[in-house]
């Protein structure tokens, strides 16, 4: 009985890294699920769960069902997705001009998608962290070459080296807002700026219902998808070209997600009735 809930658990632990990995929209995921390592996985898992539960002792326990029911749920619902599921990763122009299309590009020889609405991106957006700043002093044995002297931090809004050399957010300021690229500390110092790191992307999607009014608008983020109409958006990339922005997108539709889902739910809420169970027993 131990050597069966040791193969449950080591099976299950393996199908939900896999199952998890749908999460991410990656290439190869679909053949990935296809393959015979997700099959293997899932029959082991499957075999392992009806064999304990057959066991009486097990087989009366409303955790114990929810749990399979649980795994069930999972299974079938990342089947679904995997077999009736769709996704095209594509380029587009984004431009606050450019045209809407009603349709996702052909990819891998397989044809163009109609869509429901049309849709376009607009220009990417970029945010960036503070800064930071390498501190350069004068040698004095050679007042023509500058080295290294220290590596400040952001402390909240301060420039921090030491309790003696610390610069406020706002002397690193230009009268237009941005960071200095440089800035003289004393008679033989100064402070270089490097590049800034980017902190947030994000592209305004603007898509129209033929059924509409008027035209609507998302703000689609790095790992924050949006959904038009069951196609779940997500942004890979963006860049420039000779034509202007463009930005790299994967649209995905799964009808599996929701099963999925309520599996996940049913997941969690299974080890709480095991957990109540095992309480009153006591």
């Amino acid at each position: 009985m131990i050597r069966r809930l040791q193969w449950a658990i080591v099976s299950i632990s393996a199908l939900l890294l896999l199952l998890i990995a749908a999460a991410f929209p990656w290439r190869g995921v679909p053949e990935l699920y296809r393959s015979g390592v997700f099959l293997l996985v899932a029959a082991i898992t499957a075999l392992s769960a009806a064999a304990i539960w057959w066991r009486p002792a097990f087989r009366h326990r409303g955790g114990v069902l929810l749990l399979h029911l649980a795994i069930a749920l999972i299974a079938v619902g990342a089947l679904i997705g995997v077999f009736f599921g769709r996704q095209v990763r594509f380029f587009m122009l984004a431009e606050a001009d450019a045209p809407l299309a009603d349709f996702l590009p052909p990819e891998n020889g397989r044809p163009a998608i109609p869509l429901p609405f049309s849709f376009g991106a607009g220009r990417p957006e970029v945010d960036y962290y503070d800064p930071d700043y390498l501190l350069y002093r004068r040698q004095p044995d050679d007042p023509n070459r500058m080295a290294l002297a220290g590596r400040p931090h952001w402390r909240g809004e301060t420039l921090y080296l030491d309790n003696r050399q610390n610069w406020p957010r706002t002397t690193l300021l230009a009268p237009d807002g941005s960071f200095l690229p440089h800035l003289n500390v004393g008679e033989d110092g100064i402070l270089m700026r490097q590049d800034p790191q980017p902190s947030e992307y994000r592209v305004a999607i603007r898509y129209h219902h033929p059924a509409a009014p008027e035209e609507r608008q998302a703000v689609l983020k790095v790992n924050e998808p949006v959904t038009i109409d069951r196609w779940r958006f997500y942004l890979m990339s963006c860049g420039t070209s000779a034509r202007g922005h463009y930005v790299e997108l994967l649209a995905r539709q799964d009808p599996g997600r929701l099963v999925v889902a309520a599996g996940l739910w049913l997941l969690l809420a299974a080890p709480f009735w095991l957990l109540v169970d095992q309480w009153r027993k006591q």
